[in-house]
């Protein structure tokens, strides 16, 4: 008779020794009285006559759950290699990207955007826009340096705050300001550029500068006396006053009317050659055009420079003859209110 195999539950003959679907034991292994009914197996006897074990396990079905488990291991590990990969790329596009926008190179920015054609649209879109910033850059300080002026560095930095020429930008208007102030040379423009610069290069040379400046102004004291000076030996010179003369010079002059080592006889044989025979009366006026400066000769020692004109007035018995001339007087006088050089020249007719 048919009955269900245990097993499989194909329909198979009690006679039969094994399934011809399964190859279960099917001869002397299905309890009498239970023929026709599945799974009337006596467990734990597989090979024993009249009993069937359920759990004898099939060697076909095996290998193919042991392939099939393998290519559900292997696929779940391709797959996470995949996503541990995609996520490392995508961190160093990341960092790639920060660094990037950070750089101020633009051979950085065009490396990343070589290596990383698939980042986010976004990355690379800002990518674009600083390259042409920094490339933007370099064309205004190229434009800058044929310039070299201080309004063009001063735009540059301006426009460019954060690039890699702001530095020498800083120098540039540092030494463009420090130029300045020389050619001018005065206190008020020492002054200046170390207002502007307390950090500037040429900060300790320009404290220097000023301080010697310093020491070098003319007091109103200063003034004073190098006209007190000049005016008396002009006066002592009209009125052929030796004594006079010889109080306003030095004993010895570095030079008088381009004369070396001049001494107050010389002043005074000079004096007498002025006055010319016929001259009744003289005086010499100066025009108050004094330019005055002072120079520091070291261990405190001081000169002071004089450049003035004065005119010359003549009372003669020869009416016929010149009666006033213009000289431009070049002196040189010490501190303690001596002449000790003394040039001069006609300069006006008249």
């Amino acid at each position: 008779m048919l009955i269900t195999c245990p097993e499989c539950g194909h329909q198979v003959s009690d006679q039969a020794k094994t399934c011809p679907s399964c190859g279960i034991e099917i001869a002397g292994n299905v309890v009498p009285g239970n023929a026709g009914k599945p799974g009337n197996v006596v467990p734990g006897n597989a090979g024993k006559p009249g009993k069937t074990d359920k759990r004898q396990p099939r060697k076909g079905r095996t290998a193919i759950t042991v392939l099939i488990v393998s290519f559900v291991i292997a696929l779940i590990l391709v797959l996470l290699g995949l996503y541990f990969m995609k996520n490392q790329e995508q961190k160093n596009e990341l960092r790639a990207y920060e660094n990037a926008m950070k750089s101020t190179e633009p051979l950085v920015l065009e490396n990343y955007l070589d290596m990383y054609a698939d980042a986010p649209g976004v990355h690379r879109d800002s990518i674009r826009l600083h390259l042409e910033a920094l490339r933007r850059a370099d064309t205004d300080w190229a434009d800058a340096l044929v310039s070299n002026s201080r309004y063009a560095f001063e735009r540059f930095l301006k426009m460019h705050p954060q690039s890699i020429h702001s530095v020498e930008a800083d120098i540039k208007i540092d030494s463009l300001d420090w130029v300045a102030a020389l050619q001018t040379n005065t206190i008020e423009s020492i002054q200046a550029y170390l207002n502007r610069h307390n950090d500037g290069a040429y900060y300790d040379e320009a404290r220097a500068q000023l301080e010697l400046l310093e020491n070098q102004k003319v007091t109103a004291d200063d003034r004073q006396m190098v006209i007190q000076t000049c005016t008396a030996y002009f006066n002592a010179l009209a009125q052929m006053d030796e004594g006079a003369i010889a109080a306003a010079v030095a004993p010895v002059m570095t030079s008088f009317l381009h004369r070396s080592n001049a001494t107050k006889d010389d002043v005074i044989q000079y004096m007498e050659k002025l006055h010319e025979a016929d001259i009744t009366q003289m005086t010499f006026t100066p025009n108050g055009d004094w330019d005055i400066e002072k120079f520091m000769l070291g261990e405190g020692r001081q000169l002071f420079k004089a450049i003035f004109t004065v005119a010359q007035h003549m009372e003669r018995s020869d009416e016929s003859r010149e009666t006033s001339a213009v000289y431009k007087v070049t002196a040189v006088v010490s501190p303690d209110g001596r002449i000790t050089e003394l040039n001069m020249k006609r300069s006006v007719q008249p």
